[in-house]
């Protein structure tokens, strides 16, 4: 009995209490802020797009500090996207120590599965948010605090909506999951918690749809992603001579 609590303690120091805490507030960090940044105005100044990359893919994945809701929601699927990973083979590598309790390893194990999911729901309604925030934007000019609002909303209606038609097609009474529960994002992470059904198809299909909708905001953002020739003022022109000028007299001397 007291080799068991001793065990159990050292798995609770070293992955429950960590790991708990990592994924309840490392994890959904950069989607509340990412739903921010994806509400930001698309304005970008003549400098900034003539120090944007040249080729297409450059222009869509290695322009993540440059302003802008498109890069915003870009950075921030990647920021949760790589925490996401590091809690996963961080799981995978307190999971091998041998004194780490099997009830923590097992509570790891279901965290670790279900990190993957809410990831994948978080990235769709980013995108969810891109979309709103451009509708909203063709009349009004609203904070980015609306992302927020609006982050919060399509979750609640993601939520409610396939479940309240499931109830209503049932007849108003309690029913089992099912596939057409997708979007239903609550009730799916409870199921892949607690691993009671199999949704590794249903996960392939919601990562396909997710994936293309990601994509699409990058292709409806022409500013951002394909490159235009952007006239350079000769004052520019000159600053830049003058500063190769001073670094060519700087290396001979």
């Amino acid at each position: 009995m007291t080799r068991l609590m001793r065990e159990t303690a050292q798995g609770l120091a070293l992955g429950g209490l960590g790991g708990l805490a990592f994924w309840l507030l490392g994890i959904p960090a950069p989607w509340l802020a990412g739903s921010m940044m994806a509400a930001e105005k698309e304005n970008m100044t003549p400098r900034i797009r003539r120090e944007l990359p040249e080729s297409f893919l450059g222009r869509a994945l290695l322009t993540y500090l440059t302003p802008g809701p498109t890069t915003g929601l870009i950075f921030s699927s990647v920021v949760g996207a790589i925490l996401v990973a590091m809690f996963y083979f961080w799981v995978e590598i307190v999971a091998r120590n041998p004194t780490t309790n099997g009830f923590i390893i097992n509570e790891l194990t279901r965290m670790q599965r279900t990190s993957l999911w809410i990831a994948m729901y978080a990235v769709g309604f980013l995108v969810a948010v891109r979309a709103i925030i451009m509708l909203i934007r063709v009349k009004n000019q609203p904070r980015v605090e609306i992302g927020l609002a609006a982050l919060v909303a399509t979750a609640v209606l993601t939520s409610l909506v396939p479940y309240s038609i499931g109830l209503h097609m049932n007849d108003y009474r309690p029913f089992s999951y099912n596939a057409w529960q997708a979007t239903n994002w609550a009730w799916t992470i409870g199921e892949v918690y607690n691993g009671q059904v199999d949704l590794y198809w249903q996960g392939i299909v919601s990562a396909v749809f997710v994936a293309a909708g990601f994509l699409a905001v990058l292709v409806l953002n022409p500013k951002l992603v394909f490159p235009r020739r952007i006239a350079t003022p000769r004052r520019v022109i000159e600053e830049r001579r003058a500063e190769k000028a001073a670094k060519e007299r700087a290396a001979v001397s």
